[in-house]
């Protein structure tokens, strides 16, 4: 016998014997089973309090559970996504208010329950869709190696019906709700535009005269907004200091989280590129059609741009690093291909 045991079973899925791999529960059952877990069950509901990202996979979820013809009561996410994942034909009611706040209660639930579903009394089934997301933990609740599959297969794999998954491409008609946007905040909607994000939601201030992965200091945003000038590309940087960036060819707007989605997702889709160290951004704006992205930092195994293969079709560039001259960056954007 192993260090671990090859399964296990809980009082919150009863008669379910969860297969485990080095201790880990793997995210399948027995069609048997699950088809009994069906057939039994209340109503069906999905626990996903991520950010936009995720919230952008949960769609794909979506197909999957209509695919698989499992109608979903309620959808426990914020509702902050609900309006523009609408442009995914997934429509809900978001049940979570402060993404923040929300997301670290709720993932003190998901960590309690390390299994894809869970049942409560009433026979009514809950699919988690965050469980072992990124950082893992074992059966033991300890924790264990990190996920390195791709993001959204990670998420995906919570459904038990990865099978039902079908590939599609995204298709997207948001140029006028961009244009409306860019318009209202003195942005020229007729001339390119790169989307610069200093939204800093998980980092911490640094200095530097590279791009930093983590912030981007005022200096710093005038010459990247210089250098973009020569190349006839506005800058529009997210900022929650908008009073103190400023300069030629510098346009502030809102930090991510506090745009409306709808309008983000517009100007993902619209932009000739994207500058961000947040997940959020550089792999959400791939999935919205950017074509050319600067990730300013050193992703790990799963959230490369490269692991969007499978889930959305990317066919532009895209360079990685800390490091990167701001030269480097504007000449990138500026390259005759583009």
């Amino acid at each position: 016998m192993g260090k671990f045991p090859n399964n296990i079973q809980y009082p919150f899925s009863p008669n379910v014997p969860w297969e485990l791999n080095e201790g880990i529960v793997v995210p399948t059952l027995h069609r048997d089973i699950f088809e009994r877990i069906k057939s039994q069950a209340k109503d069906f509901y999905v626990i996903c309090p991520g950010y936009l990202l995720e919230a952008l996979v949960a769609s794909r979820a979506n197909d999957i559970f209509i695919n698989s013809g499992i109608k979903i009561k309620k959808w426990i996410m914020p509702s902050i996504y609900s309006d523009a994942l609408s442009v995914f034909n997934f429509k809900y009611k978001g049940t979570i208010g402060n993404i923040f706040s929300e997301y670290s209660r709720l993932k003190e639930a998901i960590d309690a329950y390390p299994t894809p579903i869970f049942m409560d009394g009433d026979n009514n089934v809950y699919f988690n869709l965050l469980c072992n997301y990124g950082k893992r933990i074992n059966y033991q609740n300890n924790s264990a190696p990190n996920n390195e599959e791709p993001f959204w297969k990670q998420i995906l794999n919570n459904t038990l019906m990865f099978n039902n998954y079908r590939y599609k491409e995204f298709e997207f008609d948001l140029l006028d709700t961009c244009n409306t946007f860019l318009g209202n905040n003195s942005i020229d909607p007729n001339k390119r535009f790169i989307l610069v994000d200093n939204s800093n939601i998980f980092g911490i201030p640094a200095h530097g005269m590279q791009i930093n992965n983590k912030f981007i200091f005022p200096e710093q945003a005038r010459n990247i907004a210089g250098y973009l000038y020569s190349k006839g590309i506005q800058c529009v940087l997210m900022t929650n200091d908008r009073k103190n960036y400023y300069g030629r060819n510098l346009f502030t707007i809102d930090t991510w989280n506090k745009l409306k989605m709808l309008d983000l997702l517009a100007l993902l889709n619209n932009t000739h590129g994207v500058i961000s160290s947040d997940p959020n951004i550089f792999l959400s704006a791939p999935i919205m059609g950017c074509r050319n992205v600067i990730c300013s930092d050193e992703p790990t195994k799963g959230w490369l741009l490269e692991d969007l293969d499978g889930f959305c079709r990317f066919d532009g560039k895209c360079i990685y690093g800390s490091d990167i001259s701001i030269k480097e960056m504007a000449d990138f954007f500026g390259a005759e291909e583009f």
